[in-house]
């Protein structure tokens, strides 16, 4: 037999049921509660199937699943899954959808993720979306919730299971291995450091303040660092500008930038004092 959804409004499976035909849901939505032994359901381009119970045959979908119904719930497909349509998953913070496949599964089609109830993400987190006794192909769209802090997804497509994972969040380090530059020719340096994932290329915005003004007291530093992939270190040499003027030692302050692709070691910032020459140090000693 064939039991075939076509309206607007949703048709429940609120309990075990023993229809064991074909459903095809071509337009509006199905939501399965119990056990349904459907040999084969199609989800048409056009239509949603979802809910939190178990259909027993294989699924072609080349429409939306959905696990749960506005709550987080496991979808259980027994026999084999074709997955060309979208497959909608949520994240919150009493745990997440998936859709568990007994037989084969095949991929295909979009991966949309939403995350809701105020989720914070934090590296290291993961979620298995998918779970089947085999896996063949990736799916061809990944929408994933925007991240902060220089974290990252990875999407891991296993022999059995689709894991979405967290990465560690990119901190960004300033610091002065060498606080003290001269203008008598010792340099100072700075050095800008990244750790947690480091292989993507990064820049860095950098600024500068004190009595110290870059590009006049010192020779000019860039405005941003970038790191290639797999790099994370970069150092900067701070060269003095011998200028005759007697003006005392000064300070150079360098300071990371806010960005939304990395964390910042606090404080942030970094100091080298410049030295005058012996000369114009004596003559601002004595006479300012």
């Amino acid at each position: 037999g064939l039991i075939e959804q076509a309206g607007a409004g949703p048709l429940i499976f609120a309990a075990s049921n023993d229809f064991a035909g074909t459903l095809l849901v071509s337009t509006g939505s199905v939501n399965v509660r119990g056990w349904l032994p459907a040999i084969t359901t199609h989800v048409a381009a056009a239509g949603t199937l979802g809910g939190s119970g178990t259909l027993a045959g294989a699924l072609v979908a080349d429409g939306r699943v959905q696990p749960g119904e506005g709550s987080i719930a496991q979808f259980t497909i027994v026999n084999w899954a074709m997955l060309s349509g979208t497959l909608e998953i949520s994240l919150d913070p009493t745990g997440h959808d998936q859709l568990r496949v007994l037989g084969d599964a095949t991929l295909g089609g979009t991966l949309a993720v939403t995350a809701t109830n105020g989720l914070a993400f934090a590296g290291g987190q993961s979620f298995t979306v998918l779970t089947a006794a085999a896996i063949s192909g990736t799916f061809t769209n990944v929408v994933l919730p925007a991240l902060g802090g220089g974290m990252a997804w990875a999407v891991d497509y296993q022999p059995a299971a689709v894991v979405l994972a967290v990465s560690e969040p990119v901190t960004v380090t300033l610091s002065a291995p060498d606080a003290a530059a001269a203008e008598t020719g010792d340099a100072g340096l700075l050095r800008v450091s990244r750790s947690g994932l480091t292989n993507a290329p990064l820049t860095v915005a950098l600024g500068y303040a004190g009595d110290a003004s870059n590009g006049v007291d010192v020779a000019l530093l860039p405005d941003s660092v970038a790191f290639a992939a797999g790099q994370t270190v970069t150092d900067l040499v701070v060269t003095a500008v011998a200028d005759a003027l007697s003006e005392g030692a000064e300070l150079l302050q360098a300071f990371v930038l806010p960005a939304t692709n990395h964390l910042i070691t606090p404080p942030g910032t970094a100091v080298v004092a410049i030295a005058d020459t012996p000369v114009d140090d004596w003559r601002h000693n004595w006479f300012g």
